[in-house]
């Protein structure tokens, strides 16, 4: 039993000797995610036929925006005309207003056209912009 005690006072003393060794260094020891790339946002979508649109589509750009509800935001571009569209129509996402998105974040971007698809624990959206091939994709999780 005293061995145990042992050990466990030891590691305590080992995890604070690197804690002390991290803030002397400089080192931020705060954890950090890097977003998904192409792959990981294709795994994201549930729907074949949505997911083989965004598959011949550019990735431009992706962030996480929000700590509290994993929000990831990322911007495609070579959307052919109606293609966007397509994603509504198959009813991939339905036709909401941005601001019925929840987010920590509220999305303020003025959309020619905003779609959720919500799924409970997570919440999908697509925006098209006005004379863009671009569009923004959203993913944000709930826990």
């Amino acid at each position: 039993m005293l061995k145990k005690i042992a050990a466990i006072v030891f590691l305590a003393f080992a995890c604070l000797v690197l804690l002390a060794l991290q803030w002397l260094s400089g080192i931020d020891p705060t954890l950090s995610r890097l977003p998904p790339d192409k792959v990981g946002l294709l795994l994201e979508i549930d729907d074949e036929q949505a997911r083989g649109v965004f598959a011949g589509l550019s990735l431009v750009d992706v962030r996480e925006d929000g700590f509290l509800d994993s929000l990831i935001t990322s911007r495609w571009c070579g959307v052919a005309p109606g293609q966007g569209d397509a994603l509504f129509e198959t009813g991939f996402v339905q036709d909401r207003d941005a601001a019925s998105f929840i987010a920590a974040s509220p999305i303020t971007k003025p959309y020619l056209r905003f779609g959720i698809r919500d799924l409970g624990y997570r919440a999908l959206a697509v925006g098209i912009e006005p004379e863009s091939d671009c569009l923004d994709f959203y993913v944000t999780e709930f826990s």
